[in-house]
């Protein structure tokens, strides 16, 4: 029985091309991180080679300095999808506790987070961002700060959502008169019913921190050199756009599969994830 409920949940899962889709190409940037040690040094300066296009040596060509760019955009893969993680995971439980308290308790908690929530989401983003970076100074730890600090936004709001109707079911009711505490009630019977939408956010938010680390560090306020990160790596490439193509079309094409990969996994798992598709798929 449990083994056919689990065939058939697989089985529906993998009717989504774009999880598929998603799978395959982050399994690729995966396999990229894993063999980043294996590569030449990100950061070796070699002025006799500068400026080299893509040759069999150096599959990426070679930049301004000499550095290899394969290397570069390899390692940069590591340092941006480990942050853009970090990103998430904090954004997430910073969000989750808030959106849980506020839908849980109301009265003037709950108004006090609307009011939060309401704000931030009538500022732009990246903005915000830039202007927290601009105070705290240029860094990929102040730039995943300021991330983190204007991401718990997403996830308190759908949250607190799911709660106030979650809250109000029976099984919550019976939890209530078995003398369970908040804490027991919130952590047990609410949490795991309100989880679904944040897994799929969380995806969808991982390529949006990929490529607002790269906005950030385009303009100078992410990573610093000689550390390799795309956006970087985009800002250093714009100089030379017309003589060496390479130095920015390679970073640029990570961060498109990277936002692609994370895009196409939250999609398929929205999908995948609703009660009413999974009906359907069930018959």
């Amino acid at each position: 029985m449990v083994r056919a409920m689990l065939n058939v949940g697989i089985s529906f899962y993998f009717r989504h091309n774009s999880i598929i889709s998603g799978l395959f190409i982050l399994a690729f940037l995966i396999a990229m991180v894993v063999l980043s040690p294996l590569t030449a040094d990100p950061t070796k300066i070699d002025l006799h080679n500068n400026l080299h296009p893509p040759s069999l040596e150096h599959p990426f060509g070679t930049d301004n300095l000499g550095r290899d760019v394969f290397a570069r955009v390899v390692n940069a893969a590591k340092i941006d999808l480990a942050i853009s993680l970090v990103i998430v995971g904090l954004s997430a439980i910073i969000g989750i506790a808030i959106g849980l308290i506020s839908g849980y308790y109301g009265g003037l908690i709950d108004k006090i987070t609307i009011c939060l929530i309401d704000i931030f989401l009538a500022l732009p983003e990246l903005i915000l961002a830039l202007v927290i970076v601009g105070a705290l100074g240029p860094g990929l730890f102040n730039s995943a700060l300021a991330l983190v600090a204007l991401g718990w936004v997403r996830y308190a709001r759908i949250v607190r959502g799911s709660v106030l109707s979650v809250k109000e079911r029976q099984f919550v009711e019976v939890a209530k008169a078995a003398g369970i505490n908040d804490l027991g009630l919130i952590i047990r019977h609410i949490l795991p019913n309100v989880i679904s939408p944040v897994i799929t956010i969380a995806m969808l938010h991982l390529g949006h921190s990929v490529l607002s680390l790269a906005s950030l560090g385009f303009l100078g306020l992410g990573a610093q050199p000689p550390t390799p990160e795309w956006g970087t790596m985009l800002n250093e490439g714009r100089v030379y756009l017309r003589e060496a193509w390479w130095l920015s079309v390679f970073p640029g094409l990570a961060i498109m599969l990277t936002v692609l990969s994370f895009t196409l996994l939250g999609d398929g798992l929205k999908d995948a994830l609703n009660p009413k598709s999974r009906r359907i798929a069930y018959g």
